[in-house]
């Protein structure tokens, strides 16, 4: 026969920095930071356990003894499927906490494949020291998780555990491999978590903490500082944003400032640009205009000035298309010629208007 169903083995409620926790027990996973390890610890990771698993009859039968009881194969994983394992005498890890109890599991220590095996580890808390021993006849058969490596009930108040590997021993050597701590926590909710000091340089945090994702957990100590990580991530998150959002508009309102100067000095530039002369239409006469240097004296003594006076100034013999430079100089000659010619004005009305004398018919005129 064939059966389908879902066996539930245990459930882990995340919890908000202000929940009430009260009678709950906290797990904190192997990869969490609160945990400290020291020595040559390997994290192990990717588990399939297999074994052999049996539903409860109906109706329930102590120890399933009914001979109908359905059994199947199961695939069994850790906590997060990883755990830090290691079998070298020495090699220890330590967790402060503030509860009423403490327990650490993992996957169990050693091989189905023989019995000859055996692993000791002592169990500190605060100064008060236990010494385990774990063997085959322990696993039932099975390699499997959720494996109880110690377990202790305290007082009220903060505690120190620290558990170190004593020796392993056999044909194929047994490891610790812990998966989790729970404990009884005895705050009120996780924000009135007491603060600890950093344990000594013996210990670092797990090397993989950083690395391999946290499982959620109830009640879990990491939560405490989960709130104000998130609080703190929110508010760098909101901070970076108003950065940038103000530099924008810094951005903005130069490039409008610059835009602005621009389109001023474009205006200024149309405004001082000198318009070039342009030729006229019709190209002017070039006929040159002189005065006449032996000019006919008039009967009545006046000065007969060859051409009318409006053609008595200088022609100009270039274009109108030449630079304002040259138009002044031409403006400056044009006004010497005029001088020149109003001395040479004044200069002949000064001659004597007397006729010459008349002449006759009367015949030569005798010596």
């Amino acid at each position: 026969m064939n059966f389908l169903g879902l066996a539930i083995d245990y459930i882990v409620v995340q919890v908000g920095e202000f929940t009430n926790i009260e009678g709950e027990t906290a797990l904190v996973d192997d990869t969490s930071g609160e945990i400290q390890w020291s020595g040559g610890w390997a994290v192990k990771r990717d588990y399939q356990l297999r074994g052999n698993c049996s539903l409860p009859t109906f109706p329930y039968s102590p120890n399933n003894t009914r001979p109908d009881t359905p059994k199947f194969l199961t695939t069994f994983f850790p906590h997060g499927n990883s755990t830090h394992s290691s079998a070298k005498a020495g090699d220890s890890f330590q967790f402060l906490f503030s509860g009423t109890s403490v327990a650490v599991y993992g996957v169990s220590p050693g091989s189905t494949a023989t019995d000859d095996w055996e692993l000791n580890m002592t169990f500190d808390i605060d100064g008060n020291k236990a010494n385990q021993s774990y063997t085959a006849s322990l696993q039932n058969g099975v390699v499997a998780p959720h494996f109880e490596y110690f377990s202790a009930t305290l007082s009220q108040g903060s505690h120190t555990l620290t558990a170190t590997i004593v020796n392993a021993a056999g044909n194929v050597l047994p490891s610790a491999q812990i998966d989790y701590i729970t404990y009884a926590p005895d705050f009120g909710t996780p924000h009135d978590r007491p603060m600890f000091p950093v344990p000594s340089s013996s210990f670092s945090a797990s090397s993989t903490a950083s690395n391999v994702p946290s499982s959620s957990s109830t009640m879990s100590g990491k939560k405490v500082a989960g709130g104000v990580i998130g609080g703190g991530v929110v508010a760098g998150i909101i901070g970076l944003v108003g950065l940038v959002a103000v530099a924008w508009l810094l951005r903005s309102r130069m490039n409008k400032k610059h835009a602005a100067q621009q389109e001023q000095i474009e205006r200024e530039a149309r405004l001082v640009a000198p318009e070039p002369f342009l030729a006229p239409s019709s190209p002017m006469s070039r006929r040159e205009k002189t005065l006449s240097s032996n000019p006919p004296l008039s009967g009545a003594g006046g000065i007969s000035v060859a051409g009318s006076s409006a053609s008595q100034a200088p022609t100009m013999r270039e274009g109108f298309g030449e630079a304002s430079g040259s138009v002044d100089e031409r403006v400056r000659q044009l006004q010497i010629e005029m001088e020149g010619l109003r001395h040479q004005v004044h200069s002949r009305g000064s001659f004597p208007s007397t006729a010459p004398p008349a002449y006759t018919d009367s015949g030569p005129v005798e010596d």
